[in-house]
């Protein structure tokens, strides 16, 4: 079953690669998931893992991923919440 929706949630993204997209809607941490957008963490991997192949190459530091989803959960909202 994760490999269908692992396929599904890549199909759309890679169509627009191969349309010749620069630019995608991703989400981070599910955020934006009801809009269709697949995950950040999962087509920035397979874009690096697989950029021979796919014939792409991207600026996304896959080191800071980890940082950036931190961002959005609720320890970062609680010191840094509205004031």
């Amino acid at each position: 079953m994760a490999t269908t929706i692992w396929a599904w949630a890549w199909r759309i993204p890679w169509s627009a690669i191969r349309a010749g997209a620069r630019q995608l809607e991703l989400t981070i941490n599910g955020i934006g998931e009801r809009a269709a957008n697949a995950a950040l963490e999962e087509v920035a991997v397979v874009l690096h893992v697989r950029q021979t192949t796919l014939g792409v190459k991207t600026n996304i530091h896959l080191d800071k991923l980890y940082a950036t989803s931190r961002l959005l959960t609720g320890d970062y909202w609680c010191r840094c919440g509205a004031q």
